[in-house]
């Protein structure tokens, strides 16, 4: 078993350079728009991406202050060879994603939580754009709403 599993390593860690574009630390504007109210005031916010535990796994922290934080790692399911994201936030809520799907530059996590006794589900969006750019998108909506 163990020999299996270090021949594994190297294609895994091989895979998580695809995902080097997002290390380091980033200056962002929340822009959170909610479909049935008017639009919520943009807000500053900041990320840090780190490799983390022998190159397996990237570390995410976001940091709204005073309103969010969320901290979780992305990284490579060695049985299926897709990226995998799980995630807690600063209101308890946590949630693991589906394996991620790759089209061009964006790499698309689904999931789904309980918060508040309410099923909520996301997709999250990372998109590169230029070596100093890339995206993250989240959507949230309520599980049976349209």
């Amino acid at each position: 078993a163990s020999s299996a599993l270090a021949a594994q390593t190297p294609r895994v860690r091989a895979d998580m350079h695809q995902l080097a574009f997002l290390e380091g630390d980033w200056s962002c504007t929340h822009a959170a728009r909610k479909a049935s109210t008017s639009p919520q005031p943009d807000t500053a916010a900041t990320v840090r991406v780190r490799n983390a535990v022998d190159g397996h796994w990237l570390q995410l922290s976001y940091d709204r202050p005073n309103v969010l934080h969320v901290a979780g790692y992305i990284g490579v399911d060695r049985s299926s060879g897709k990226f995998v994201e799980s995630m807690v936030d600063s209101y308890g809520d946590y949630w693991t994603s589906r394996p991620g799907t790759w089209s061009g530059d964006t790499l698309t996590f689904e999931s789904s939580s309980t918060a508040g006794g309410r099923t909520i589900v996301y997709r999250d969006l990372y998109a590169r754009r230029t070596d100093n750019l890339f995206l993250h998108i989240t959507r949230a909506q309520r599980a049976g709403k349209a």
